[in-house]
């Protein structure tokens, strides 16, 4: 992932695990992470097995 996806992804997660979010705004956090690991799955960023990877982490957490 590029820098600008990095620190978009940090910022995601900090959101997700400070609990000082609404739930709107960590669903919305969830939804951004999954459509961020789609489109780097999509453009070859990453590989399939990494996709299943990070989406099972996101899945496992919620």
């Amino acid at each position: 992932m590029s820098a600008a996806h990095l620190d978009e992804w940090q910022r995601r997660s900090f959101d997700i695990l400070s609990g000082t979010c609404t739930p709107e705004q960590k669903a919305d956090s969830y939804r951004a992470h999954i459509l961020s690991i789609q489109y780097a799955w999509a453009s070859g960023e990453i590989s399939q097995a990494t996709a299943a990877i990070f989406l099972s982490l996101k899945v496992d957490k919620s």
